[in-house]
C-alpha cells in the first residue's frame, strides 16, 4: 500500500508556502505534521517528508537542506517546539535543533544556505552555522514576530557580511553577521531601528528585503513600511488593503507582489521611497499566503477558502485554480464507476472531485450553523445527515449535485449514522440521542422508530435478505402454486457508544436480536459495516478500544476479533474511528492518530498499515475495483492510496 496523492493546503500559518530552489514548478507547504512537495505540472510528482512528532508551523529551504519548525498543541504537556533539518533530496533526517518554546514562528536560510535563523515563541532568535550546526548568536525579543528575512549577500569578500531582519514589537531589528578574525567565525551584532518621533506603532506579520538590504514589512493595518538598512530609520509606507498585509514576495528587478487579507493583490516596482503600481486585482476571498513559481514568472496564491491560484503578477491573469478543504472533512463517498468521489467538510461545503486529475467538478455550499456528520450513497444518490438533525438528499448529475429533498428536524440532535436501501426507497438514521428511525424516501415520513440506545447510534446498516417461499401443497401432495417465489426481508443493524448492538426486524417492527458487550475497560462501538464472505453475511464493528469484531446476527457473541493495539508499537490505546469493507476478504479501518490498517479477513492477518494523516481519520472508502483506498481526516486533507494485493 502506498500513497498516490494527498490533497490539502490550508495555509494556516504565514510562512507556509514556498517554491523549490531547483525546480521552478514545485511548491513546498506544510500539511499537519509533514511537508508536501507538489509539482504543479505533473500530478504524479508529489512527495512528502516523514511525519513529525508535532504539527509543522513554518518551513525554509536552501539548495541542499530543508528546515521544518513545529509547534506544540498542548504545551507544556507535549514536547516543546523544535526545528528539524532534512536533506532536501533524500529526505533523510539530519538533526533536531534546540527547543524554542511553544511554537517556532520563523525559520529562514541565508541566500547562500550557510546560516539558519530560528525565531521561537519564547522570544529567542538563534542563528546557526550550517557546516557545524553550532549557535553563533542569540538575541532575545520582548515581543517576537513571525518576521525573519535575509538580505542579499555581497560575496566579493572572502568572509562576506550577512544581514538578517527580525521584528521586536513595533521595532525592526537588523542583525549583522560579521566575521571575527580572532574567533575565526561569524558573530552577530544587533541594532534596533529608530522610529519616527510621533510614533509608528505597528504589528508586522511578513516581510522581505530589497536589493539594497532595506526591509519591506507588511503589517496588520494593511500597509507596507520600508526601513533603511544603512541609516536604520523609517523611510516610506504604502497602503495595500484592509485586514492586514499577509504576504510580500520579491520578483527581482526591484519588483514585489503584495497581498492583503481582503483579497487585494498588487505588483509594485521601486526602491526606498519611490514605488509605482504595475498591476492589481481583487480576489473574492482573503489571501493567506503566496510564493513565486516558474522562476518568478507566476505566483501561487492560497486563499482563505482553500482555493489555490496560479496568477501572472504583471497582468493578474488567473492561469489555474485548485480546490482544498479548509475544515475537518467528515464524509466520503465514491461513485460506482470510480470516476469521482464526494466529500463534505466543516468549511460548510460539499465537493465533487474527479479521480482522474483530482480537480473539483462542483461545489455545494450550505448555511454556516450546520455541518455534515455522516453520508451514504446508492447509485447516483447521495444522502447527508447534519449536525442540526436534518437530512438532505442530492442526485449526482454528471458530477453536479442537485438537491432532491430534505427532512428538517429528523432528529432532535445530530444525525450520527445513515444508510439507504439498495432501491433507495428506505432510509435509516441513527441520532446522537440514541434513537434509530426508518424513513420512506417517497413520502419523507418516518416508517419506524426505535429508542434502544442510551448513547449516540454511531453505526447503522440495512440488511436485505432474499428468502425463498416454498410452494404450497394440497391434501394430495401436489403443488398448488406453479412456481416458488422469493421475498425480501429487511433488518436494521445498529451500534452505539454504549457498547451494544441491536438488530431490528422491519416487518415485525421488533428487536430480533441484541448483542450486549460488558467487558471491563472496553470502549463503545464507533462504526459498523457488512461483510459478505463466501455467501455468508456478517456484521463488522470497530470500537474506541482498538478492537474489530465480526458478528452473526443470530448469535450474541462475536465470531472473530482483531486487536489493533500494539501493531505499530503504539504505547497508548488505539481509538478506531471508521471502517470500510472491500469485497469478500478486505477490511480497512482508520484510527484517531491518522493510521490506516488493512486486514485480510480470509487469512485472518494484517495485510498492510500506513500513516496517512496527522489527525484522526473520519471516513475511509474502497473503490469498486479494490485497487484504491481513499481516506479523509480531521486535518482537512484527502489521501488517495494504491493497494496492491499479495
Amino acid at each position: 500500500m502506498e500513497i498516490e496523492r494527498i490533497i490539502g493546503n490550508t495555509a494556516t500559518f504565514r510562512k507556509s508556502l514556498m517554491h523549490h530552489p531547483n525546480d521552478s514548478a514545485t511548491i513546498i507547504y506544510p500539511l499537519g505534521s509533514t511537508v508536501i512537495f507538489d509539482n504543479l505540472q505533473d500530478l504524479n510528482q508529489q512527495k512528502k517528508l516523514p511525519f513529525l512528532e508535532n504539527p509543522v508551523s513554518t518551513v525554509a529551504v536552501s539548495n541542499r537542506l530543508i528546515a521544518v519548525g513545529t509547534y506544540s498543541p498542548d504545551f507544556p504537556r507535549t514536547p516543546a517546539a523544535s526545528v528539524s533539518l532534512f536533506d532536501l533530496y533524500s529526505f533523510q533526517h539530519i538533526r533536531t535543533l534546540n527547543s524554542q518554546g511553544e511554537k517556532i514562528l520563523n525559520v529562514s536560510f541565508s541566500d547562500d544556505g550557510e546560516f539558519l535563523a530560528c525565531v521561537g515563541s519564547d522570544g529567542s532568535l538563534c542563528v546557526y552555522e550550517i557546516d557545524t550546526l553550532t549557535i553563533i548568536g542569540v538575541y532575545n525579543h520582548e515581543k517576537p514576530s513571525s518576521v525573519g528575512c535575509w538580505a542579499a549577500t555581497n560575496r566579493q569578500s572572502r568572509f562576506p557580511e550577512y544581514w538578517l531582519w527580525t521584528v521586536d514589537g513595533s521595532n525592526p531589528v537588523l542583525h549583522k553577521l560579521i566575521y571575527n578574525n580572532s574567533q575565526l567565525c561569524h558573530r552577530v551584532h544587533s541594532q534596533v531601528c529608530t522610529l519616527p518621533s510621533q510614533g509608528l506603532v505597528r504589528e508586522y506579520i511578513c516581510g522581505t528585503c530589497d536589493e539594497g538590504g532595506n526591509v519591506i514589512l507588511g503589517n496588520t493595518t494593511g500597509e507596507i513600511c520600508v526601513f533603511s538598512a544603512t541609516s536604520l530609520v523609517f523611510r516610506h509606507s504604502i497602503a495595500v488593503g484592509s485586514l492586514g498585509v499577509t504576504a510580500v514576495v520579491p520578483l527581482g528587478h526591484s519588483r514585489f507582489v503584495l497581498a492583503a487579507g481582503d483579497g487585494k493583490m498588487m505588483t509594485v516596482e521601486g526602491y526606498d521611497i519611490k514605488f509605482e503600481t504595475l498591476a492589481q486585482v481583487q480576489l473574492e476571498n482573503t489571501i493567506s499566503t503566496m510564493c513565486t513559481v516558474y522562476d518568478g514568472v507566476s505566483v501561487v496564491v492560497v486563499s482563505g477558502d482553500g482555493l489555490q491560484y496560479v496568477i501572472d503578477p504583471l497582468t493578474m491573469a488567473v492561469q489555474s485554480v485548485k480546490h482544498n478543504h479548509v475544515g475537518a472533512i467528515r464524509t466520503l463517498d465514491i461513485s460506482e464507476n470510480n470516476t469521482s468521489f464526494v466529500t463534505s467538510s466543516d468549511d460548510h461545503t460539499i465537493r465533487v472531485w474527479s479521480l482522474d486529475d483530482y480537480s473539483v467538478k462542483s461545489v455545494v455550499g450550505f448555511e454556516t450553523n450546520v455541518v455534515p456528520v455522516c453520508s451514504t450513497r446508492a447509485g447516483n444518490i447521495n444522502v447527508f445527515g447534519f449536525s442540526d438533525g436534518s437530512i438532505r438528499c442530492f442526485r449526482d448529475e454528471d458530477d453536479n449535485l442537485r438537491l432532491l429533498w430534505d427532512i428538517p428536524n429528523a432528529h432532535r440532535e445530530s444525525v450520527c449514522s445513515i444508510d439507504v436501501s439498495t432501491d433507495g426507497d428506505l432510509l435509516t438514521t441513527g441520532g446522537a440521542d440514541g434513537s434509530v428511525r426508518v424513513w420512506s424516501t417517497k413520502t419523507l415520513q418516518p416508517v419506524r422508530q426505535f429508542s434502544e440506545f442510551t448513547s449516540a447510534a454511531t453505526g447503522i446498516v440495512i440488511e436485505e435478505k432474499r428468502v425463498r417461499k416454498l410452494r404450497a401443497r394440497g391434501m394430495d401432495g401436489r403443488h398448488i402454486n406453479a412456481n416458488d417465489s422469493t421475498e425480501t426481508e429487511l433488518y436494521i443493524h445498529a451500534c452505539s457508544y454504549d457498547k451494544s448492538i441491536i438488530s431490528l426486524d422491519m416487518r415485525k417492527g421488533l428487536r430480533s436480536n441484541q448483542h450486549c458487550v460488558h467487558v471491563k475497560n472496553l470502549h463503545g462501538f464507533s462504526a459498523m459495516d457488512q461483510l459478505n464472505n463466501i455467501g455468508d453475511r456478517h456484521l463488522v464493528t470497530c470500537d474506541l478500544g482498538g478492537k474489530i469484531s465480526f458478528w452473526d446476527s443470530m448469535y450474541e457473541e462475536p465470531m472473530l476479533s482483531f486487536d489493533v493495539n500494539g501493531i505499530n508499537g503504539q504505547k497508548s490505546m488505539v481509538h478506531l474511528t471508521c471502517m470500510a469493507v472491500g469485497g469478500e476478504r478486505l477490511l480497512a479501518v482508520g484510527d484517531a492518530t491518522g493510521w490506516v490498517y488493512v486486514f485480510d479477513v480470509v487469512d485472518r492477518k494484517l495485510a498492510a498499515s500506513l500513516q496517512t494523516h496527522c489527525q484522526g481519520v473520519t471516513s475511509i472508502k474502497w473503490s469498486s475495483d479494490l485497487l484504491q483506498l481513499i481516506v479523509v481526516s480531521q486535518d482537512s486533507s484527502i489521501c488517495i492510496l494504491n493497494y496492491f494485493s499479495q
